[in-house]
């Protein structure tokens, strides 16, 4: 596990887990597969898998996302829709905007 450090005050600092990072990302991601991107995107993976990574390397935070899409989709709207969500969630939930957000098309499916 790895931790994004932040001075919080002249008491110490802040750590934050890439965890954190990852569970923001994939709640974000769940609720638009249900509503927004439900014809568009399936986040089918092997059982116990999740869709996010975080990597966190020199105090840059790096997400990964990682979703089917569904055949004959805009898989440029998901795309653009699953990047831009998922990072404005980490920004609101912890206000850092040094988050760099990478979506990867792991393949596609006919339906969900």
């Amino acid at each position: 596990m790895s931790y994004y450090t932040t001075n919080n005050s002249s008491k110490g600092t802040l750590n934050v887990s890439d965890y954190v990072f990852s569970q923001i990302a994939q709640e974000k991601l769940e609720l638009l597969s249900k509503n927004e991107l439900k014809d568009a995107i399936s986040l089918k993976l092997a059982r116990n898998k999740s869709n996010v990574i975080t990597k966190i390397d020199n105090n840059k935070i790096s997400v990964q996302v990682d979703f089917y899409a569904i055949r004959n989709s805009d898989v440029q709207k998901s795309v653009t829709m699953v990047q831009q969500a998922c990072y404005d969630a980490i920004y609101e939930a912890t206000e850092l905007s040094n988050v760099k957000v990478n979506v990867s098309i792991i393949g596609f499916v006919d339906n969900k």
